[in-house]
């Protein structure tokens, strides 16, 4: 069974609102001595911060989800680490979902399970989605963008690169 800060209170004889607090971190609510006492109470129960039960409380996700296509190409690593690094600097956390190498099925439910989750935005690099999938992940409505893959049509919001230039700068270096 699930530790909750409820079973933190009771053994520590304590408000739920004061174990809500030292956990959170929250100074001036409480002295120092009940905030070892919750403290040790929350780890001698093996009490785990549910993070999927404060994100549903705050309506606020800290988690980036992305999907991303066999990696076999030579800059798919750098981008998933700049991805990492940002996402690190402003506190955030990055979940990483495989949707294989243009396999429609894997890139349909790699595209459903972060839209079950809660994620703050969707980053798909290098995946071009069935019809059924963008219609899909727009009705979502979750802030997206598509990274190495452009759209001529649909008004999909990406970030791609001028391939033609960078060959036009390799050729003359």
């Amino acid at each position: 069974m699930t530790v909750t800060i409820k079973d933190i209170a009771e053994t520590a004889n304590v408000s739920i609102a004061t174990v809500s607090r030292v956990l959170a971190n929250k100074e001036g609510f409480y002295s120092e001595k009940t905030a070892t006492k919750v403290r040790q109470t929350a780890e001698k129960l093996g009490y785990r911060k549910n993070t999927a039960a404060v994100e549903l409380v705050t309506q606020r996700s800290q988690v980036i989800g992305v999907i991303v296509s066999a990696t076999k190409t030579n800059f798919a690593n750098d981008i998933i680490a700049g991805i990492q690094d940002e996402a690190f600097k402003h506190n955030l956390s990055v979940i990483i979902l495989y949707a294989g190498e243009s396999d429609v099925d894997q890139q349909h439910r790699a595209l459903q399970t972060v839209i079950e989750r809660s994620v703050m935005g969707i980053l798909i690099l290098a995946i071009r989605p069935a019809d059924a999938d963008i219609a899909m992940l727009r009705a979502a409505n979750i802030p997206h963008v598509f990274l190495s893959t452009s759209f001529d049509s649909q008004q999909l919001p990406f970030i791609g690169s001028d391939d033609f230039a960078l060959g036009i700068r390799r050729l003359t270096s």
